[in-house]
């Protein structure tokens, strides 16, 4: 049976440090965590870490976000491996994270079904959103959205890859009143990450919507996450839906969420469920530190969260 060690704890992971992490998470299949997030992490000057190693083995983490822009604190990843669990490493790394807090923010995390009592009887004790996943293929959506798609529409989609400075300034003041925060940078640094797609709406030269495809988990797998998808209306989203997978793998297991209170989870998982071998759970459930905080986007236009851990919004 494994034992502690000589354990440190650093707030300063190296290089390999990250690399460990990142081999752990989609190792253990978390895909709401792309490959953006893991690529954004180390370098993203809103990351804050505490790791716990032995040596150059990464033993556990907590990795939390502090964007100035919005009074949410996000924790996006806490991990222990796993013959280390239940000898109160976790504890420690728990500690030294909340140690951490800084004052007047709300700190909030999304826990899995059997984790949600521990959380919210010790540091989360709010009870906010439900977390939906959909799973189903690329094609399977291909083919639905179209089938859905108008054949009148005035709306013009184009890849966020060819835009030019103004417009995507556009797209970025577009997300701003969309999820009430200014996530310019993180959008210009995720839109740059290899294997992120994106495809951006217009009307009457207005932004109406965007979304974007990443790769998830580990790469032999060929998963897909579909995130963020922000529209006016939901013959929008079709468009962007196929601009996103028009030379998508229809093989590639595609993965969607969205929130429990979102128009997401009325029209779009509807439709979505509708699809070939569509699979549909609740996955996960938001909790907070503070009651009188929650996230302010607007759910008239979040069909999926970008559920992205550099920069929260929903």
């Amino acid at each position: 049976m494994a034992q502690l060690g000589n354990v440190e704890y650093t707030q300063s992971p190296t290089k390999e440090h990250w690399a460990q992490m990142r081999h752990l998470v989609e190792t253990a299949n978390w895909t709401s965590d792309d490959h953006s997030v893991m690529d954004m992490l180390p370098y993203f000057p809103a990351t804050r870490s505490v790791f716990a190693v032995e040596g150059d083995k990464v033993l556990g983490f907590a990795v939390w976000s502090e964007s100035p822009e919005t009074r949410i604190t996000w924790v996006g990843f806490y991990y222990i491996i796993e013959e280390l669990r239940g000898k109160g490493l976790g504890r420690q790394v728990w500690k030294k994270m909340m140690d951490c807090k800084p004052a007047g923010k709300t700190w909030a995390l999304r826990a899995f079904e059997d984790m949600v009592a521990k959380y919210r009887s010790e540091d989360f004790p709010i009870a906010g959103e439900e977390m939906r996943k959909v799973a189903i293929t690329a094609g399977a959506l291909k083919e639905g959205a179209d089938k859905a798609a108008s054949s009148n529409s005035t709306t013009t989609v184009r890849n966020v890859s060819q835009l030019s400075e103004d417009e995507l300034k556009q797209l970025c003041a577009y997300d701003k009143e969309v999820t009430k925060q200014d996530r310019s940078a993180m959008l210009r640094e995720f839109f740059k990450q290899k294997g992120v797609i994106g495809a951006v709406a217009q009307r009457d030269g207005a932004v109406v919507g965007y979304g974007a495809t990443v790769p998830t988990a580990l790469v032999e797998r060929k998963q897909i996450k579909l995130a963020p998808l922000f529209a006016d209306k939901f013959e929008t989203v079709v468009a962007i839906v196929k601009k996103l997978l028009v030379d998508a793998d229809p093989e590639s297991p595609l993965i969607i969420y969205v929130l429990e209170r979102s128009i997401g989870n009325k029209e779009f998982i509807n439709f979505l469920l509708q699809q070939k071998n569509a699979r549909h759970e609740i996955t996960c459930h938001t909790i907070l530190t503070d009651a009188n905080d929650s996230f302010p986007i607007d759910l008239n236009a979040c069909f999926v969260p970008h559920n992205h851990a550099c920069h929260i919004d929903g």
